[in-house]
């Protein structure tokens, strides 16, 4: 694990934990299927929206990353090509990551209308059935597929090896302040947006495979040659997973729990001398880490 790396890492989840605290909190609860032989994710989710803002609201919108990476002419494929990077513009369907979406409910099951922006398809507009006034809540019922893409364009995605690093991978509100919608397409600059969320997660895998995730482990069952991880965590707005055929290394710095896949050229002593430093030093310098776990 590269210092730098480690340290731009805690320091960019610190300021979006420090600025998003401002909002309140709304709550999803996520049942995802991985299904390893095609690299894709079936996936049954709710959001419950708080409208924590002043103005009543007839629409909300929603980030969808993984679809950043579904068109050559996508806000992240001409970033790549502004650094002469040509990545997404000619790949394989198969290594593009897409969504696919099946139903959009209200709490009743009716159909909800929803449409893709015109140059942001990352992000997709709910028209919402009834005005959502201010301090009241609605709830919104997801379901779709995604395909998971290389892990060759932003290091997130699956591996050569089959295992899968995914960051911003499911549906999240977008942010609304000050009278209006901040939309932010992935551009691979870190600055995904979204108000914090209470998570409730259920990961479905095959047994062979091994599941890591900052949210804090609730439980863990096997049946049928599947895996059937819960965890949740509040006040998140970003919630990394890997998922992998290898266990993690795992160990305790300063009352953290730190998880982190094992490095041949660097030992497991070196490895916890190393958080040592850069976590004392975030402690004592700037705030200490706000929650439990820490992937990395």
């Amino acid at each position: 694990m590269n210092p730098k790396l480690l340290f731009k890492h805690l320091l960019t989840l610190l300021l979006f934990v420090n600025a998003s605290s401002v909002f309140g909190q709304h709550s999803m609860h996520i049942e995802a299927s991985f299904h390893v032989e095609t690299n894709t994710v079936t996936i049954h989710q709710r959001v419950d929206y708080q409208n924590n803002s002043n103005d009543s609201l007839n629409e909300l919108y929603f980030n969808d990353w993984t679809s950043s990476f579904s068109s050559p002419t996508s806000p992240l494929a001409k970033r790549f090509v502004e650094e002469f990077k040509n990545d997404l513009l000619s790949v394989k369907s198969k290594d593009r990551g897409y969504t696919k979406i099946n139903k959009i409910q209200n709490s009743n099951g009716t159909p909800i209308n929803y449409n893709y922006l015109e140059n942001q398809p990352d992000i997709f507009k709910v028209e919402l059935e009834k005005t959502l006034l201010p301090n009241t809540s609605t709830t919104l019922h997801f379901e779709y597929t995604l395909q998971i893409q290389s892990s060759q364009f932003t290091g997130f995605g699956v591996t050569a090896e089959g295992d899968y690093n995914l960051n911003y991978w499911c549906f999240t509100p977008a942010v609304y302040e000050n009278a209006q919608w901040k939309l932010y397409s992935n551009q691979n600059i870190e600055d995904y947006y979204t108000p914090p969320s209470s998570i409730n997660l259920s990961i479905n895998v095959s047994e062979d495979y091994e599941v890591a995730s900052e949210l804090n482990l609730m439980s863990k069952q096997r049946k049928l040659e599947k895996n059937t991880y819960h965890f949740s965590g509040e006040k998140r707005t970003d919630w990394r997973l890997n998922i992998s055929k290898t266990p993690f290394f795992k160990f305790n710095v300063q009352n953290l729990n730190i998880l982190t896949e094992s490095h041949k050229n660097i030992s497991a002593v070196e490895q916890i001398d190393l958080f040592k430093k850069v976590i004392g030093f975030l402690n004592t310098k700037l705030t200490p880490y706000p929650q439990d776990n820490l992937l990395v």
